[in-house]
């Protein structure tokens, strides 16, 4: 693969670097443009659909993303379609394909594992392979955080090590402020976020990125997801029969969708 062409930012070096496996691989992640993954499932035979659009203004770079995951059986399969936009011009849409475990450690800790392969519509097909090993810990109802450990293999290219934490924090019911730093194609960037979620289907999210230390590289996202019934649960919290949800409704306690 070519490396960064000079005076780039970090982050449009590296989709140079992986072609548009580097722009796509945060939405290895079930659902969401952030880039560090929970260990949280859809409920079998739940669904949802997210899309999101990126741009960075120092690059000439916008990616617009759509794309649909489900619940089935004890795991979360997705898909996904993004259109890269660089320098003027359009690079081939790509497409992955998402599959995801995840199992309760506690009653506050779980662990999973995340595969995502990736194509476009160009000469060569196969872009690469991501895997993830997410893992969730929620410190109270309101704060809980994540951690990420994986690696990118890329077809025709490195293999680099992917890494990194988040931290969400819900200070009213509706909101959650999210603080993330990650590793990525050999960089390192930071990003703020919030997301809102004015029902139990819809969530709308915004933030901005940036490299972490030296030149700023800053790029900002802004996206939607769309619930069919109930939204992703903790891996280690069980579905709850209509009794429980009539007893006591914080038993189904939810993770927001990412």
């Amino acid at each position: 693969m070519p490396r960064p062409p000079p005076y780039a930012s970090t982050w449009a070096g590296a989709i140079c670097r992986a072609t548009v496996l580097s722009a796509i691989s945060g939405s290895a992640a079930a659902g969401g443009h952030f880039a560090i993954d929970d260990a949280a499932l859809l409920d079998a035979g739940q669904c949802q659909v997210d899309a999101w659009i990126e741009g960075e203004a120092r690059a000439d770079r916008s990616l617009v993303h759509v794309g649909p995951s489900c619940g089935l059986g004890p795991v979360e399969v997705g898909l996904g379609w993004d259109r890269l936009r660089t320098n003027s011009a359009d690079a081939p849409t790509a497409t992955n394909v998402q599959v995801k475990w995840a199992i309760g450690i506690t009653e506050t800790l779980s662990v999973g594992a995340a595969a995502a392969a990736y194509w476009q519509a160009a000469s060569p097909r196969y872009l690469g392979t991501s895997l993830v090993i997410p893992v969730s810990w929620r410190i109270s109802d309101s704060l809980q955080t994540h951690v990420n450990l994986g690696r990118d293999f890329l077809h025709g290219g490195p293999n680099p090590t992917r890494a990194g934490f988040a931290i969400e924090w819900q200070p009213i019911g509706g909101w959650v402020l999210i603080a993330e730093r990650f590793r990525l194609f050999e960089g390192t960037f930071a990003r703020a976020g919030l997301r809102w979620e004015p029902s139990k289907a819809l969530s709308v999210e915004l933030s901005l990125a940036d490299r972490w230390g030296g030149r700023s590289s800053a790029w900002w996202a802004f996206g939607v997801a769309w619930a069919f019934e109930q939204r992703r649960r903790p891996a280690n919290v069980g579905a709850p029969t209509a009794q429980q949800r009539d007893a006591t409704p914080s038993l189904a306690m939810a993770v927001p969708a990412r």
